[in-house]
């Protein structure tokens, strides 16, 4: 089942501003997957918040909460050195998300969240926190070949189709689909569809996409599982 993804502000901030480019690369992959379905190693920390792990560097985590079905909220992320705190900022984000869609008029949103967090200590969570954006894998990997082909080699070798497909289209989306549209001839719409989520691209338009990339598929002999 495929997840629509969609990232809080605060979440934008914290993945924008990161400056460990390996944790970055594998943050961007593991929500790709995600997207694809493949929600990997992940717990529950919290009342309707769960954890992510990407076990790079110092050991990352993303923080969520899953509404209706299929949608993905990105609440924050940080370090297993920041993880008490960025869960009770998570919770606290959850129980806003909460009061706002119970109460209408950001003025009583913010008037109820400032009475309660003056007889608590749950952290004080503003508007801006609860604003949330769809994921676009391609806003993080503009200009960055690098962590380009650790996203397509990531995909490939895990072989679910709808990931490479959502893979190839982020790596699309960042190179421009204006001018992949002239290197290929494929209609801008088309590459859309195909290189989605739910597109199911023939292996001709693949190798002609991957080829205007500059790219190519190889066979390798696969590991013993």
């Amino acid at each position: 089942m495929e997840y629509e993804v969609q990232r809080s502000a605060t979440f934008n901030a914290w993945l924008e501003g990161l400056t460990d480019q390996i944790a970055r690369k594998a943050i961007v992959d593991r929500i790709i997957r995600i997207e694809s379905g493949l929600l990997g190693d992940r717990k529950g920390v919290g009342e309707k918040v769960g954890e992510l792990r990407v076990d790079v560097g110092q050991g990352y985590r993303l923080y969520y909460t899953i509404r209706g079905r299929a949608v993905v909220y990105l609440l924050g992320g940080g370090s297993k050195k920041s993880q008490k705190a960025d869960i009770r900022n998570a919770e606290a984000t959850v129980k806003t998300m909460e009061r706002a869609k119970r109460n209408a008029g950001a003025d009583r949103v913010r008037e109820r969240q400032a009475g309660y967090a003056a007889e608590s200590d749950e952290p004080v969570i503003t508007e801006a926190d609860i604003t949330f954006s769809r994921f676009d894998a391609a806003d993080y990997m503009r200009g960055d070949e690098e962590m380009q082909l650790y996203i397509l080699r990531s995909a490939l070798a895990h072989g679910n189709p709808g990931y490479i497909a959502n893979a190839v289209g982020a790596v699309a989306r960042a190179r421009g689909l204006t001018n992949l549209e002239r290197a290929t001839g494929i209609k801008r719409q088309t590459l859309n569809k195909s290189l989605s989520l739910k597109g199911n691209p023939t292996l001709e338009t693949l190798v002609t996409v991957l080829g205007a990339l500059g790219l190519r598929l190889e066979i390798v002999a696969d590991r013993p599982r």
